[in-house]
């Protein structure tokens, strides 16, 4: 009988130890994994960012935002002062306060973002391991689970961010017909309109005045129309470019102006003009409120106007033509 008592007092006391033993891990797991506020004041974005990023990793705990925590956290302000940073910690459950001030001035701006992470993350183990060496720890309410920190994302070098969704242009023109040696220059506006990307509507209405030297005096010509394309957009950070295909429609009028004591007589001719065109453009700095555009294109006015001239070739707004086309504009994200 008494040999059965001892066997049962040294079972109840091992039985204990094991209870105690398993409940002290569980305790401190759940103390460790309370969710951490780290806020900087007066600071880089991008160090907060990295800041916040290498305390979660080394107290392996949820970094959350101020205004998304509950109330029993442990809580650390940083305030970038110059060369150095003030550390500010309160905690819950312990409700004391811990500072600490961390110098920068000679670390490398590569480490800085670490070294501040690292003394942050020494104040709250030290915050901790109050609560671990209490006689009777008194566990903190656990706030209502928060959802996880988003992981941030890096945007690729020459990746855009935001592809803007239209702009518009005042532009200038310089358009040649080599086959009859005629410039016009004009000016009118643009438009890039992106319907789904990459693809995006280019719209284009100009006037255009020249004329062309015979040898019995000049012609005359003005035109004015409009071009609809459709486009493959490639954005990058710096830069807009565009490939499209298109038509472009007008009207067109010569009209002959006889050199002094010439025997020819002037007259007036129109008509309208239609055909196709393909180009690329490049619009620089398509994030800011303002950019600038170039372009290039080609076409061929497969209906235009002749203007026939006595004993000479003829001015003509028909067949091939080329164009330049620059610009400056406003940019709506």
């Amino acid at each position: 009988m008494t040999a059965f008592r001892l066997w049962s007092a040294t079972s109840l006391a091992a039985l204990a130890f094991t209870v105690s033993a398993t409940r002290e891990p569980s305790a401190l797991a759940e103390t460790r994994h309370l969710p951490v506020v780290v806020d900087l004041e007066s600071c880089e974005p991008l160090l907060m960012a990295e800041v916040r990023r290498i305390v979660g990793v080394e107290l392996r705990a949820t970094v959350v935002d101020a205004v998304d925590a509950g109330n029993a956290v442990t809580r650390v302000v940083a305030t970038c002062r110059g060369g150095e940073v003030d550390l500010l910690l309160a905690d819950a459950a312990t409700a004391k306060r811990l500072e600490r001030s961390v110098a920068l001035a000679e670390a490398a701006p590569t480490a800085r973002a670490r070294l501040v992470a690292l003394a942050v993350a020494e104040l709250v183990v030290a915050s901790w391991q109050e609560v671990e060496n209490r006689p009777q720890p008194q566990e903190p309410a656990l706030p209502s689970p928060q959802p996880p920190a988003q992981p941030m994302t890096r945007v690729a070098e020459g990746a855009s961010v935001k592809q803007a969704s239209a702009m518009a242009e005042a532009i200038g023109v310089v358009r040649a017909f080599p086959w009859s040696g005629l410039w016009l220059l004009g000016a009118g506006a643009r438009g890039h309109f992106t319907l789904s990307q990459p693809f995006t509507l280019a719209l284009e209405i100009t006037a255009e005045w020249g004329k062309a030297s015979r040898a019995t005096g000049q012609v005359a010509a003005r035109a004015i129309g409009g071009a609809m394309g459709l486009g493959l957009a490639v954005e990058r950070s710096w830069a807009f470019i565009m490939p499209w295909a298109g038509a472009r429609a007008g009207v067109a009028r010569l009209t002959g102006e006889p050199s002094p004591g010439s025997a020819t007589s002037g007259e007036t001719q129109s008509g309208s003009c239609l055909g196709p065109e393909v180009g690329v453009g490049a619009t620089f700095f398509p994030h800011a409120p303002v950019h600038a555009t170039v372009a290039l294109s080609v076409g061929a006015m497969l209906l235009g106007v002749r203007g026939e001239v006595a004993g000479d070739s003829s001015v003509d707004v028909l067949g091939p033509w080329a164009a330049l086309v620059v610009g400056v504009g406003l940019t709506k994200p």
